[in-house]
This record gives structure tokens, C-alpha cells and sequence, in this order.
């Protein structure tokens, strides 16, 4: 069985996740959870995120549970060549999590700027949406 999988950018949005999984966040019990020590940021000339070693800053996300074979399949080729699926402890409460979370394979992609979800939702989704294959 896989591990769990950390999501901190726009696959915590369920229209971005339907597109891509074919099921919604709630078919994978999402749990609230922050990656202790890393920070998301705009990857330069984008409007979504990569995730960055930050100390002393937590990246809020989701802890996702039960994704088939299938399911990460699809994940992989949304995150495509930039991005890599690596072991990361996260925190669900007070609990440590063993978990996979995609990291950038180029750290110097990623900007100074904090990536939110509630601000990309408001300034980004719409042109992610039409932009990239499958969702315009």
C-alpha cells in the first residue's frame, strides 16, 4: 500500500483534483496537515506553487489516504517532469505522518513569494484552469 500523500497546492482544490483523479478530495478522507520546516512558493513565471525548504515555517495542506496505483499514475503526469514524489513527514495534529509529497526537482524555480490557495483561487485559478491540458 502506498504511503499517504501530502498535497500543499492547487490538488488541494477539488476541481483541480477531480480533473485529475477522476474522484473527488473527500473519496481520500483528507486530514489537515502541515509539512513542518518547508514553506510553499510561486514557482517563478506561474501562478502555482513548489514546495521549499523553510525553517521555521509550516506548509499548510491535506493528508490524502487509499490513492490506487491508477490515482497516482494520473498525479504523476499532472506534476510532470518538474516534480518528483519523495518521503516527507508531515504533521496531522500533533501526530507525525509518514507520508509522499512532490517536490521540485529544480529548488531555484521557486520565487520569495508565499503561495496561498485562498489567494490563487482569487488571482490564478481561472487562468490554471484554461491553461493547462485537460482542464480548458
Amino acid at each position: 500500500m502506498p504511503l499517504p500523500l501530502f498535497v500543499y497546492g492547487t490538488l488541494r482544490d477539488d476541481d483541480v483534483f477531480t480533473a485529475v483523479v477522476g474522484r473527488t478530495l473527500a473519496a481520500y478522507g483528507p486530514r489537515p496537515a502541515q509539512a513542518p520546516g518547508y514553506q510553499a512558493r510561486v514557482v517563478r513565471g506561474e501562478v502555482y506553487p513548489g514546495l521549499a525548504v523553510a525553517p521555521g515555517r509550516a506548509a499548510p495542506g491535506l493528508v490524502l489516504d487509499g490513492l490506487d496505483q491508477g490515482a497516482l499514475a494520473r498525479l504523476d503526469r499532472f506534476e510532470g517532469d518538474g516534480y518528483r514524489r519523495r518521503p516527507l513527514d508531515v504533521h496531522v495534529g500533533t501526530a507525525r505522518v509518514a507520508a509522499e509529497v512532490y517536490l521540485p526537482l529544480d529548488p531555484a524555480c521557486l520565487s520569495e513569494i508565499t503561495w496561498t490557495l485562498e489567494e490563487w483561487r482569487h488571482t490564478g485559478k481561472a487562468r490554471f484552469l484554461n491553461e493547462f491540458p485537460g482542464f480548458g
